[in-house]
């Protein structure tokens, strides 16, 4: 159990990095793509046959790594400015709000999601109630 949760804890650090690199101008190889899915595929049949982390986990921990492409579509539509006519002015306040707007979509974001996912992995209590509440 330890050493699959280890994997899967690197698993989904590289995803994290990966988008990472993605949305802050680094350069995505298609090997990451690759491995990541070759990796995914790995996992979900690991779990599945040596009863390594569930699947419905594995599943909940994708779909959190997805947010993240989704997070950055909305941030697109995101603009404070075109209803506020005291903000256009200030050229400034602009740059500040853009750069505090940037940080927390492509940083921010990407590492509280990738830090939920590791808490997911190791404290399994945490999904337990999650699919209580359901």
């Amino acid at each position: 159990m330890i050493l699959a949760q280890i994997l899967h804890s690197l698993f989904f650090i590289f995803v994290s990095y990966v988008f990472y690199l993605k949305y802050n101008n680094g350069v995505v190889k298609p090997s990451y793509i690759y491995s990541i899915v070759f990796c995914g595929l790995l996992f979900f049949v690991f779990n599945y046959f040596f009863n390594g982390l569930s699947n419905k986990l594995f599943f909940v921990l994708l779909i959190f790594s997805l947010s993240i492409v989704i997070l950055q579509f909305m941030r697109n539509f995101v603009n404070v400015f075109e209803t506020s006519k005291k903000l256009e002015n200030r050229k400034q306040l602009k740059e500040d709000v853009v750069s505090v707007q940037d940080f927390v979509f492509k940083k921010l974001f990407i590492g509280l999601i990738c830090t939920y996912q590791l808490l997911l992995i190791w404290i399994p209590g945490i999904f337990e109630k999650m699919i209580e509440n359901q």
